[in-house]
């Protein structure tokens, strides 16, 4: 006999209130060469935040992408704020950063270069000097054709045996930029 007993069912419920994101960090290039690409990358409350999540990256001139982390070069020169928003059913968050992008430098040129006296007796002390064009700091760099070098714009170098030698230039600001070769008779 079923009556007078109660037929009861339980049902559990759990109620959270939903998470949106938070952007933690953003990192990016502060400056940037144009034609060089620049990385860029978000750390998000992925663990906390519900799914599902999505991502935009705004480089400020007009190119986007998706992703917590990706890759963006410039084509010209200029001061773009680059935008991170994440998204989800509960909420954005946005978080922005500014990025420079400039012209590389043009790579130095060598303008002028000497070697005194030509010809030399073996033994006896040549000068050499050279002078370079461009952006930034640039780096010497002789090889004297005797196995000897120097990294001075100017430097002395004496050739102890008799011989024709060939002395080389390369002068670099970041990148090499050309060789300037001649030959000296002792």
């Amino acid at each position: 006999d079923v009556t007078g007993q109660l037929l009861g069912l339980g049902l559990k419920v759990d109620l959270t209130t939903p998470t949106s994101p938070r952007i933690i960090q953003l990192d990016g290039p502060d400056t940037m060469d144009t034609g060089t690409s620049g990385t860029f990358a978000a750390t998000v409350n992925e663990e906390a935040a519900d799914r599902p999540l999505d991502y935009q990256w705004d480089f400020g001139d007009g190119e986007t992408a998706a992703g917590r982390t990706t890759t963006h070069t410039y084509d010209r020169p200029g001061r773009y704020v680059v935008s991170f928003p994440a998204r989800n059913r509960a909420g954005r968050a946005e978080a922005s950063t500014a990025v420079t992008a400039e012209r590389p430098p043009a790579p130095p040129q060598i303008a002028t270069v000497r070697a005194v006296p030509e010809p030399v007796a073996a033994g006896a002390a040549v000068q050499f000097s050279a002078a370079a064009t461009g952006r930034d700091s640039i780096a010497y760099e002789w090889q004297f054709g005797d196995g000897a070098t120097a990294a001075v714009a100017s430097p002395t170098h004496t050739y102890e045996a008799p011989g024709q030698y060939t002395a080389r230039l390369r002068v670099a600001n970041p990148e090499p930029c050309g060789v300037l070769a001649w030959g000296l008779v002792g």
